[in-house]
């Protein structure tokens, strides 16, 4: 624990002095078709590593092969019960995008939730091998403070500035894939600052290193957020949702939850720029 508040600390702090430094500039050497590269190759990882959840396996990984070989070695494990909740999850959010209109399909999801959360425990799905979320933590937010050894920060020092560029790199091609989509523009300088101070918030509330997410940003824009308003509410409903719903959302399917992400973040898989690429220039392409 010690260890995570001072990383996320020694990131905050990295990314404030990159921040002040303007070495958001460098973010200009991210062509598009690397931003698309890694978009794709996000997308795809996300949704290969819901794919035992989904299944109901107990197996772990995030590319095919490895998933493969681990579901041979377990002997092909699944679990049907779980399967069709996963399955049947997604085929609903398929049908409900394309046959409701927008602002109908946009809470599909929801009720999705909340009708398995009732069908789960009619059923009594855990007793049926069905995973489900369980029991949350309880709310109660501590103020902190790293610990300051100078010999443990220089230690995790190296780690810190490969956490904060990846965590920059990553949350700027999130944010720039949305903006393409969107006809927006990112400032990189801002992505910097708001990184930087999301991770000195983590370090003095007990948290860990924090960058944007792939699968959540998804889900935001399929559920048509547009402004930073979005993330106030959802602290706020998560808060609520910790406080006073702990003990039905103990009752949801893993696998529900797996379908959910997986279609949201499919649903952005694109092939037209690879070939848009490949007709202008094919080093680009590749």
């Amino acid at each position: 624990t010690e260890g995570a508040l001072i990383l996320a600390a020694e990131v905050g702090l990295i990314l404030a002095a990159a921040a002040l430094l303007k070495l958001d500039a460098l973010a200009s050497l991210l062509s598009v078709p690397v931003l698309h590269g890694f978009e794709t190759g996000a997308t795809l990882a996300i949704a290969v590593s819901q794919v035992p959840v989904l299944l109901g396996s107990p197996i772990h990984g995030f590319d095919l092969v490895t998933l493969l070989r681990e579901w041979a070695a377990s002997g092909y494990a699944w679990q049907a019960l779980t399967t069709l909740f996963g399955l049947g999850s997604c085929l609903l959010l398929v049908l409900a995008r394309q046959a409701l209109p927008t602002a109908v399909a946009r809470l599909a999801p929801l009720a999705l939730l909340l009708g398995t959360i009732m069908l789960a425990w009619q059923i009594n799905a855990v007793e049926r091998g069905v995973a489900l979320v369980g029991s949350l933590p309880p709310l109660h937010l501590q103020p902190s403070l790293p610990r300051l050894d100078a010999s443990l920060w220089a230690t995790l020092l190296p780690s810190s500035l490969l956490l904060a560029l990846m965590a920059y790199v990553s949350s700027l091609a999130v944010s720039e894939s949305l903006a393409r989509r969107r006809g927006e523009r990112v400032d990189a300088r801002r992505e910097l600052a708001g990184l930087a101070g999301a991770n000195i918030a983590a370090c003095l509330s007990g948290g860990m290193p924090v960058a944007g997410s792939f699968s959540r940003s998804i889900l935001l824009h399929d559920a048509g957020s547009k402004t930073r308003w979005t993330m106030v509410f959802i602290a706020g409903l998560m808060g609520l949702a910790m406080w006073l719903l702990a003990t039905p959302l103990a009752f949801l399917p893993k696998a529900v939850l797996a379908a959910t992400i997986m279609v949201a973040v499919l649903s952005g898989l694109r092939v037209a720029p690879y070939l848009d690429a490949w007709r202008y220039a094919r080093p680009e392409a590749l």
